[in-house]
């Protein structure tokens, strides 16, 4: 793994009007999520402001919301890292994430109603036209929001959001394999075949195969 500051592949502008750290912050979390910058890579505020052209402390502060996050590691006189993910991890987030999605498909196949139904519908198939990384990945997260909003389950919402930043990497991940879109494809129209249905078992039964797949997918491709 690489042990001196990478090139920072992409191009930071300030913006007016938003504070100098959260858009540092921004930036380098898109980057750590999109796989720019690989997990163990290890960052210095200095080397990375002089890169990104700031000072220091607007660094420091984007570190310490991401080490809270654990996107980074920071250790004292050693600048920062970023973490990695162990298969222990994945495993138990794919285990949490088919029971809490699952629930929420069969919250949600008798609270959904029809501009819900609607919305969804719009969203799969649009994310089924694009091949837009980035694109997919808001389209798909949204898919699995709206779900989680018609389960009108607070907690579970909560819960599931404990596991976001793996599942944006994987989500990120996959959005650049043709195969595996075309099998997501597939598998949300199944997901919404049963909520338009009302059918509660269909639809859990349907999304908790939806993670499984991502799940086998992962452990496929071996990263």
């Amino acid at each position: 793994m690489p042990d001196i500051t990478p090139t920072l592949n992409f191009n930071f502008q300030v913006l007016k009007g938003r504070p100098l750290s959260d858009q540092v912050y921004h930036q380098l979390k898109a980057a750590i999520t999109q796989g720019l910058l690989q997990p163990e890579t290890r960052l210095t505020e200095t080397e990375v402001a002089g890169q990104i052209g700031v000072s220091p402390t607007p660094v420091r502060e984007a570190f310490r919301r991401l080490a809270a996050e654990e996107l980074l590691e920071i250790s004292p006189w050693k600048g920062a890292k970023v973490r990695s993910i162990t298969e222990k991890e994945i495993l138990e987030t794919y285990q949490c994430r088919e029971v809490l999605e699952g629930l929420a498909c069969r919250l949600a196949a008798s609270a959904m109603d029809e501009k819900g139904i609607e919305k969804l519908r719009q969203w799969v198939d649009k994310a089924g036209q694009t091949t837009l990384a980035d694109e997919i990945v808001i389209l798909n997260s949204a898919i699995h929001n709206l779900i989680f909003d018609y389960a009108g389950n607070t907690k579970l919402k909560s819960t599931s959001a404990l596991f976001h930043e793996i599942i944006i990497r994987d989500r990120t991940f996959t959005a650049y394999s043709e195969a595996r879109r075309r099998e997501i494809q597939v598998e949300h129209a199944a997901i919404l075949a049963a909520l338009e249905q009302r059918e509660a078992d269909k639809a859990e039964e349907a999304m908790r195969i939806h993670v499984r797949n991502g799940y086998a997918y992962r452990k496929q491709v071996k990263r």
